[in-house]
């Protein structure tokens, strides 16, 4: 007996239960590979249905990453240690690594760039963060007040990717995407992030055995988490489902 409402095949469904330490290869602590000892398979007329059934995992992801640390001023590029910053302790770093002042008005939520001598800003990585997105590269001047209010709020999703099993999700631009579940974060810095699903969103595959799993977790923009050490586990479900014709033919049989 099937034990999914999905599955109406005589295979039974199950799970697999992944535990990031236990990987075979870690390219990093976001990216991983786990290979099956025993495959699974399914037959010619049956298609292998997989959804994410939980995930656990701690927000250890800074807000400031190696990705968006750096602001160019006057074609010198400077870059802050990656942290998960305030406004205050943001505007602490920023002064201590710029040749310029940097102030913040609580008021209005903007940075104030300002120097004795005319400077320009030429671009920088933390655009969005420090609320320049719309600004670079900057006129030259002796003070310059963000366009926008800063952004500090990090990341919004956390992507799971399966990479080695081709998926029918689409993107926005109608490209092929791995994404098998986007979890919100909706957990503050360095407490968990406990995902399980009223609904499991099963995505049938093409595939007909697999072998192994690649995993990557990205944020809603396709970077991958830069993690800092946090461990995780996530539940997968798998289940099994006969190809349409095949059930409309049993119906035209009997």
């Amino acid at each position: 007996m099937p034990n999914h409402p999905l599955n109406n095949s005589y295979l039974p469904s199950f799970n697999i239960y992944f535990n990031s330490d236990e990987a075979d290869i870690s390219y990093s602590d976001a990216e991983k590979f786990y290979f099956l000892k025993q495959s699974i398979n399914c037959e010619e007329n049956m298609r292998i249905l997989i959804g994410l059934n939980s995930l656990t995992i701690p927000n250890t992801v800074y807000n400031v990453q190696s990705f968006n640390n750096s602001i160019t001023i006057d074609d010198v590029e400077y870059t802050i240690e990656s942290n998960n910053y305030d406004s205050d302790t943001l505007t602490t770093e920023l002064n201590s690594v710029l040749p310029i002042s940097v102030s913040f008005n609580d008021n209005s939520n903007k940075f104030t760039f300002s120097h004795t001598s005319a400077f320009i800003i030429n671009s920088a990585t933390m655009a969005e963060i420090l609320g320049l997105s719309n600004d670079l590269p900057t006129a030259s001047g002796t003070s310059i007040t963000a366009s926008d209010v800063i952004n500090l709020s990090g990341i919004t999703n956390i992507h799971l990717k399966l990479n080695n099993i081709t998926l029918s999700n689409l993107t926005g631009n109608g490209i092929y995407s791995p994404i098998l579940a986007s979890v919100v974060n909706d957990s503050n810095f360095s407490d968990y992030i406990f995902y399980q699903p009223s609904e499991i969103i099963h995505h049938m595959i093409f595939a007909s055995r697999i072998n192994f799993f690649h995993f990557t977790l990205t944020d809603q923009n396709n970077r991958t988490l830069e993690l800092n050490g946090a461990k995780y586990n996530f539940t997968l479900t798998i289940s099994f489902i006969y190809e349409p014709e095949v059930i409309l033919n049993k119906k035209l049989i009997q």
